[in-house]
């Protein structure tokens, strides 16, 4: 089930950022538009500047637990950390929340592109053909996805990132803002690139690589 009204996990800078791009394709009047009912964090964080942006308040929950009809709505990750994407994606899974996806609308994503359930999509990002992007996984700003591309599950990609052809990133993996990863290199599960690196060679599981 996919619904319109959806629940936002976060209330920090990726959830002000998110429900901007949600406010924002609402305008299109050719998309279907999209409610937040509520918000779960700890803390409210950017909670009053979400609800400016979008011009009402949704419910602001600490749990999960106190979202009330929950079948009538779907969910949204909108955490920075791959770590805490991915702990947040399975409970949601082992609760049976429906997971949604989103893709804004200045987006370029190839009809032969796969895009798995729980991924955002952000303003001006290229998805090549027969690419696959793995559930819970953020696409940020104006990054390039090349042809082929493999991305895991609950990874990160920061903006201006670039995976050419070929290329592959692990589950639960975060990429630095403006890194390049060249045609057929990949990374593992668990690796981060810092921003602004350059990827020339294949690396396992758990890498820091930088430069």
């Amino acid at each position: 089930m996919k619904s319109n009204n959806l629940i936002l996990i976060g209330s920090g800078d990726f959830a002000l950022e998110v429900s901007d791009y949600i406010a924002e394709n609402n305008k299109d009047l050719s998309a279907e538009e999209l409610t937040i009912t509520d918000i779960v964090s700890i803390s409210k964080d950017r909670f009053d500047e979400i609800c400016s942006i979008l011009g009402y308040k949704p419910i602001h929950h600490k749990t999960l637990t106190s979202i009330k009809e929950k079948d009538d709505k779907s969910v949204l990750v909108c955490l920075g950390s791959p770590e805490t994407r991915h702990k947040c994606y399975q409970e949601l899974k082992k609760n049976k929340f429906d997971i949604s996806t989103f893709i804004h609308k200045t987006a370029l994503v190839s009809n032969s592109s796969t895009i798995n359930n729980g991924v955002i999509v952000c303003p001006y990002v290229f998805i090549g053909a027969n690419s696959v992007i793995e559930a819970n996984t953020v696409i940020n700003v104006r990054a390039t996805i090349g042809h082929d591309v493999k991305i895991g599950k609950s990874s990160v990609i920061s903006p201006h990132a670039n995976l050419n052809g070929k290329s592959k990133c692990g589950h639960v993996s975060f990429i630095g803002a403006g890194t390049v990863i060249d045609p057929g290199c990949s990374i593992g599960d668990l690796s981060k690139v810092s921003s602004g690196s350059i990827v020339k060679g294949s690396f396992g599981d758990g890498f820091l690589l930088s430069g």
